[in-house]
């Protein structure tokens, strides 16, 4: 989003340039560039184009002469529009222009060129480039044009994430730099109270099914269209935007200014002065302004006169009811639609406009009151004309603030350093959050145009943001080793390992399901609110599914042998409310075919439900789980015969069973043989799966090493040796490793001994008086016990 810093001022007071300004909103998580920073630009100044002569070589060109005040150049230029006695941007030899553009002597068909004269692209201004930018002739030839543009065109582009809504207009941005900078937040339009001229009332209808639930709306009489006032066009030039007419300017400049979209309807070209907002019919054909007919469906919310449709809600105005140069009257909507419903519309239609953009992403509902009276204001001001009828304000939605909870403590748990508390109030009154102190941290209110903070995480990583992540201290924890999770990952882990060894192999399939398909399975179903696309509308409810069509390919491609299993999460819920939902881990196998093809050597090995059901035995009797299983027959649904896998306790851990005819048929998976499915319910795993892993610090002491070396009777086992020495101390005694065994051929009774011994103690660095005592026992022990005499090294 293109942000003028000229704008900006209409809100905060503040002294930073352009690159400034964009490096501390990129350190505040907002990503930005410079577009224009006329301040940094030199050799950049006011130029008098004293003559255009016909190039001498070329008929699109033109030579001209260009005085900066002092001097006059000679500048070859190929816009249509320069003209003698213009004031222009004259870039002299050295200039560099926004894109790193540098300027520099030219010769162009033959003529020497000194400098050029430039156009709003080049300049960074906007997109126009089919002729020369022409100033006002007031500015005197040689002033930097830092001082005639600076003021106006300086500007920033913003990456503004999804969930920052807020930040989709001046006066959200606004707020952050007021934060960054310490100043007061300025309300640039003070609204008054609006005095309808008569009592005449605007009809409005929300749909009952929800997708619209605040619509403000007026009228206005005697307005008189035209061109807009010098400052607003300026100002939307500012970022770009062309100026269209007053009435349009005015929507598009309070869109900008404080991110709530508006919509003037000629009020002559509706039916009646009604409004109903409901759903398009199948099919319905509208034309948009952009000149595009549009076919809707059912999912489209629409704005109608009860008669016609005018506008597709939240995305773009209707082409029959656009205001022209002969408007006089006029309806002014204001209203909070669904982001879910406007991003649901505007995707299905490929269709992205400057309004769906912030509905889609969360409007504040009370700002669509403030808007309205700010756009009859200004209308008023610039368009003439007066409010006809008395304010219409259909709302079925809370407009309050709501309130979160921030604990002290778990804002230094997350930060790892503590935040003075001065500091944390600041922020949160910088963002306009009243926060309330209690005894634990504070009571935030949170105003309703930050629809992001929701959860007291959201509001540690606020704090954190303004605070400042630079700020923040970095710290480690010094755990030298990770014990893995005593439940049912680490199981898993083991049993796809153990499931691959027997042949098997993992798939990974898509949660994402059609409809039609899921039906087939008997349970209930999770409808998509957006999904990808129309067969992948539904949440998976087994793994079967996938597993099936796994089997169908490989079949259909040369592979009937098929053993496979997958472990993933399950959807069930009776109705798509959250609260109906439950989701679920889950393991299912499927085999087909042979595990083992016949060859010379042994006779083919079934894949059978036999096969599979010692691979469910072989799993939950393994020593790990140690669950003595029983298989009960059951009735099941598309399973034929099917058993339920009990455990001791009676806890039904599993299925196994043959997928029916029936399915394979109405699924049109290709397969030969019958088709066995085997599933196990992975929360079995914490509960028989547990174990216990030692953990200890690694050791930061010095290790000491010594050297014994014992002669020995050569029927002595060394292992034996070994583990005498390790029962003198285990405390600091690490290690001791037999190094070399030396043996000679005239005395084979005999034989040398090398031990090297490690100590290490886990509290202090070892002195010789520590390990001298242990050596001195180790060798009387050893020499007693085997005999054995220690030798010089």
């Amino acid at each position: 989003m293109k942000v003028s810093l000229h704008w900006l001022r209409r809100f905060v007071d503040f002294d930073l340039t352009a690159t400034e300004l964009a490096e501390k909103l990129t350190m505040r998580g907002f990503e930005s560039e410079v577009v224009s920073d006329f301040d940094s630009l030199e050799n950049l100044v006011v130029g008098d184009v004293l003559t255009a002569e016909k190039h001498p070589d070329a008929d699109k060109l033109k030579l001209c002469s260009v005085s900066d005040g002092s001097e006059t150049f000679s500048v070859v230029c190929g816009a249509p529009n320069v003209d003698a006695g213009q004031k222009i941007v004259f870039a002299k030899v050295g200039a560099v222009l926004p894109g790193d553009f540098k300027i520099g002597k030219a010769k162009i068909r033959g003529v020497e060129s000194f400098g050029m004269i430039c156009s709003e692209r080049e300049l960074g201004i906007s997109e126009e480039h089919d002729g020369i930018m022409v100033l006002d002739e007031s500015h005197k030839a040689g002033t930097p044009i830092k001082e005639v543009l600076g003021p106006l065109f300086n500007a920033i582009d913003i990456e503004v994430t999804p969930d920052k809504a807020f930040a989709l207009s001046h006066r959200g941005i606004a707020r952050e730099v007021a934060t960054i900078v310490g100043s007061k937040l300025k309300t640039p339009i003070n609204s008054v109270k609006l005095n309808p001229k008569s009592k005449d009332v605007v009809s409005v209808e929300l749909d009952k099914k929800g997708g619209c639930t605040r619509y403000i709306a007026g009228t206005m009489k005697g307005v008189k269209v035209g061109p807009s006032p010098k400052w607003l066009a300026e100002y939307l030039k500012s970022v770009g935007q062309k100026s269209i007419n007053n009435l349009v300017d005015i929507s598009n400049f309070m869109l900008l200014e404080i991110g709530h979209p508006t919509h003037v309807f000629d009020l002559k070209k509706l039916a009646k002065p009604a409004i109903k907002v409901s759903w398009a019919k199948k099919g319905e054909k509208f034309d948009a302004l952009d000149e595009e007919t549009y076919e809707l469906s059912t999912d489209h919310m629409v704005i109608t006169d009860t008669k016609n449709t005018v506008a597709l809600a939240g995305i773009i105005g209707g082409m029959d009811s656009s205001v022209t140069d002969s408007t006089t009257e006029v309806l002014i909507e204001s209203a909070y639609f669904d982001p879910v419903v406007i991003r649901k519309g505007s995707k299905k239609l490929n269709l992205l406009s400057e309004a769906s953009r912030r509905f889609e992403r969360g409007t504040d509902p009370n700002a669509a009151l403030e808007a309205f009276n700010m756009i009859v204001q200004l209308m008023q001001e610039v368009a003439g004309g007066t409010l006809e009828s008395v304010i219409t304000d259909e709302c079925s939605m809370s407009l309050d603030n709501t309130s979160v909870d921030l604990s002290s403590e778990k804002l230094l748990k997350y930060a790892g350093q503590e935040i003075p508390s001065k500091d944390v109030e600041s922020i949160l009154k910088g963002l306009h959050i009243d926060a309330k102190k209690t005894k634990t941290g504070w009571n935030c209110s949170i105003p309703t145009f930050r629809t992001d903070l929701k959860v007291e995480t959201d509001l540690i990583e606020e704090v954190f943001r303004c605070y400042g992540y630079d700020n923040i201290k970095s710290s480690f924890n010094y755990s030298s080793i990770m014990q893995y999770a005593n439940d049912e990952e680490s199981t898993i882990s083991s049993l796809k390992h153990h499931l691959s060894s027997l042949g098997f192999h993992q798939s990974y399939n898509n949660s994402l399901e059609d409809i039609e398909e899921v039906k087939l399975f008997g349970k209930d179903a999770v409808s998509v609110m957006n999904p990808s696309s129309e067969r992948m509308n539904t949440l998976r409810t087994t793994l079967h599914s996938g597993l099936l069509k796994n089997l169908d390919f490989n079949y259909r491609n040369g592979s009937a042998n098929t053993l496979i299993y997958e472990y993933g999460t399950i959807f069930e819920g009776k109705t798509d409310k959250l609260e109906d939902i439950t989701q679920k881990s889950s393991l299912s196998c499927l085999v087909h075919g042979d595990v083992f093809s016949k060859n010379v050597h042994f006779d083919s090995i079934p894949a059978s439900f036999a096969f599979l059901k010692g691979v469910a035995s072989n799993i939950f009797e393994d020593k790990r789980l140690g669950i003595k299983v029983k298989f009960s027959e059951q009735k099941h649904h598309y399973c034929d015969p099917y058993f339920s896998i009990i455990d001791g306790k009676k806890q039904v851990i599993g299925g196994l069973g043959i997928i029916k005819d029936s399915l394979l048929k109405q699924l049109d998976i290709a397969h030969k043989h019958e088709v066995v499915v085997l599933d196990v319910d992975p929360e079995i795993f914490t509960d028989y799966g547990s174990y216990s892993t030692k953990v200890e610090d690694i050791v930061t002491f010095p290790i000491v090493q010594r050297d014994l070396n014992f002669k020995m009777d050569s029927s002595i086992q060394v292992g034996e040796v070994v583990k005498t020495m390790k029962s003198v101390n285990q405390s600091i005694l690490q290690n001791v490793i037999p190094v070399d065994i030396y043996q000679s051929k005239k005395d084979t009774s005999s034989k040398d001994v090398l031990f090297s011994l490690n100590f290490q103690s886990p509290k202090k660095t070892l002195e010789d008086n520590d390990v001298n005592a242990i050596i001195t026992e180790i060798i009387n022990i050893v020499s007693k016990k085997f005999n054995a005499k220690l030798r010089d090294n």
